[in-house]
């Protein structure tokens, strides 16, 4: 096997595209019993069908996240813009549609999560070829770092008024009367639950790129999942509400308005820890044990 570094050859791929294709390829796929032709260039998916279910299935097939089967963008949510005949909005991410759909055009989109910031990372992949022998490729993709769940709004208006709220309120009532000592631990204790929440809840969670195929030596543990047409981890889940596949995934947490998987674990640990020391540091002042 050979190694071959062809990443100055490939575009870099947008966050909500295909896989990237060095050159044209035309096929024809049966959709729901009408045959609809695709052409790939690059990373862009030209289909010559307008039927929005279509478009939607294209790209849900060529998307490079194991993602479930969701609208193409945040406009597809929107329920104050017009859509075409046959196109079906989901009420759960309607307020992300709102948002992220009208006033804030540059957000992205993978499955029912929003995404604000991505890097590039590069890759290896096995290409294979009829013939030749097998070699190992660096290729370039897209690293969703900041964004956020689909409970962002539950997380916005909740969450956050309670932790400020109370904070203000705990600040102005008996800190500032305190001693020194006091003012800072205080203040570092609001400070790290703070952070915590703001990590756990905008940081990419472990979200699973498509494997097509289990990885060399991965073959009696990696499992098939049809709701994201790829291969995953044992340790890996489809997140019926994020819509994608999180590695080592715990649970969705609508109080931080996210999936809770292994990039963002040890974030929610840290603000499971520092909600209960708020809250005992909180009944201490206000009952006048300092």
């Amino acid at each position: 096997m050979t190694i071959k570094d062809d990443s100055s050859q490939l575009s870099e791929t947008p966050a909500l595209g295909g896989t990237p294709v060095n050159k044209e390829i035309t096929t024809t796929d049966d959709v729901e019993g009408q045959k609809v032709t695709k052409r790939k260039k690059g990373n862009a998916q030209h289909q010559e069908s307008s039927d929005p279910r279509e478009q939607k299935l294209m790209h849900w097939r060529n998307s490079i996240y194991a993602v479930g089967r969701v609208n193409i963008d945040w406009k597809d949510e929107n329920p104050f813009l017009s859509h075409p005949p046959g196109h079906k909005r989901n009420d759960n991410v309607a307020w992300s549609g709102v948002v992220c759909g009208s006033c804030l055009t540059c957000v992205g989109r993978i499955g029912n999560m929003a995404v604000f910031y991505s890097t590039m990372e590069e890759y290896e992949a096995v290409e294979k070829s009829e013939g030749r022998e097998d070699r190992v490729v660096k290729r370039k993709r897209p690293r969703p770092v900041c964004m956020v769940g689909p409970y962002w709004p539950v997380n916005l208006c909740l969450t956050w008024p309670l932790i400020l709220g109370i904070s203000g309120w705990t600040l102005f009532t008996k800190v500032i009367y305190q001693n020194f000592v006091i003012i800072i631990t205080w203040s570092l204790c609001t400070f790290a639950l703070c952070a915590s929440l703001l990590l756990v809840s905008c940081t990419n969670p472990g979200i699973l790129y498509r494997h097509e195929e289990a990885p060399p030596g991965e073959e009696g543990s990696w499992q098939w999942n049809d709701q994201a047409r790829t291969y995953r981890p044992s340790n890996a889940r489809f997140d019926t509400e994020c819509q994608v596949v999180i590695e080592e995934f715990d649970h969705t947490c609508p109080w931080t308005g996210t999936g809770i998987g292994g990039g963002n674990m040890k974030h929610f640990k840290s603000f499971v820890f520092m909600v209960p020391v708020c809250i005992i540091y909180t009944v201490v002042l206000h009952m006048g044990f300092t």
